[in-house]
């Protein structure tokens, strides 16, 4: 077993006996910065690197990946170098969020360890965006203000530059604006009718999307649908549907609901809408990644609660975590070994 993954098991441990600790976050957050960094190698690492290799800000003068890619190229650095600059500066604003939000920073990465962390190593732009975007996300949890909207319509923007998916995340707040009891119909009736309605979201997508992101267009829903099934819907339906009940039945279950509880319930009746996306693919679960770490916070938070019953809502997401690390990582087409252990096999430094 390669030592990586034996600290890795360590720490994940004792984030569940020091949860509060701050030194603790700190040297975690720069063990999850070294492996994401310097990862050299596994699944999809050769199309990050080819991207990385061609990228030309002449081609995308709109892109700052392409810009930065570029920078990077001119000066002769490699590109594992380049993903550890960008992963440094992302991890540390997904460490930001998770340090204000929550007195118990350290349970809330003991889940990150169980998922998404693999996946967020392996789809390394996918990273930048998802810690973006959950900064972005946090501005929403603050308060109301108009401001603070601008703010997340900022930086999902910016988040856009480095992954496709972040355009997605431009609905949600028009989605916010409606009652909580009509984006709860909404969401049911779109989960009943996904298969109907997908066919519209693929034939609205080729209509509205820029032709920059047509060849996306193309993979997402032709490609990658072509191997999709009825079962594999349901399966990501499911799972879909337990982060919203989760939340939810913290929602009802609190004896004060506040500001914060509200949007959390809206964040991830929001999430509901992607059962249309599922049908094509899993790979559209990416794009609630940034909720789910909110998620997290929002469980972890249960400690501070008398109810025993809302705080047995922590085990119930680490349940939730284990089988999602099952379904998308060891029961995956390209196996446990190929998927998981080449992060832990290849790193520049510890290998």
């Amino acid at each position: 077993m390669p030592i990586t993954l034996v600290l890795t098991m360590v720490f994940f441990l004792l984030s569940l006996f020091f949860k509060r600790s701050r030194i603790l976050f700190v040297v975690q957050v720069v063990w999850i910065t070294l492996l994401a960094g310097f990862n050299t190698n596994g699944a999809d690492f050769q199309n990050n690197y080819n991207t990385y290799v061609v990228a030309n800000n002449t081609d995308k003068w709109w892109n700052i990946y392409t810009w930065l890619a570029t920078l990077f190229k001119i000066n002769n650095i490699d590109y594992v170098y380049f993903n550890f600059f960008l992963v440094t500066l992302c991890t540390c604003l997904l460490s930001f969020v998770i340090i204000k939000l929550t007195n118990y920073p350290n349970l809330v990465l003991s889940m990150y360890y169980i998922y998404p962390f693999i996946d967020n190593i392996i789809q390394k732009r996918g990273y930048y965006a998802v810690c973006i975007l959950t900064l972005g996300l946090y501005f929403l949890l603050k308060s109301k203000k108009s401001s603070n909207v601008v703010l997340f319509m900022l930086l999902t923007l910016l988040a856009l530059q480095f992954h496709a998916s972040a355009i997605i995340m431009f609905t949600i707040p028009f989605f916010m604006m409606l009652p909580i009891k009509v984006e709860r119909n909404i969401v049911i009736l779109i989960i009943i009718f996904s298969n109907f309605l997908s066919g519209i979201v693929s034939k609205v997508a080729t209509i509205v999307l820029p032709d920059s992101m047509q060849e996306k267009n193309t993979l997402y829903f032709s490609v990658l649908s072509s191997s999709s099934s009825s079962f594999h819907t349901l399966v990501w339906t499911i799972w879909q549907i337990t982060f919203i009940a989760i939340i939810y039945y913290i929602y009802l279950k609190k004896d004060n609901v506040n500001y914060v509880d509200e949007i959390m319930l809206k964040l991830n009746l929001w999430g509901g809408l992607l059962v249309l996306l599922y049908t094509y693919d899993p790979v559209f679960t990416r794009v609630f990644r940034p909720i789910i770490i909110l998620d997290f916070i929002y469980v972890a938070n249960t400690l501070n609660l008398t109810s025993k019953k809302l705080r047995m809502m922590i085990v119930v997401m680490f349940v939730l975590c284990s089988a999602s690390f099952i379904f998308f990582d060891v029961m995956s087409n390209l196996g446990f070994d190929y998927i998981v252990l080449q992060i832990f096999e290849n790193n520049l430094l510890f290998n």
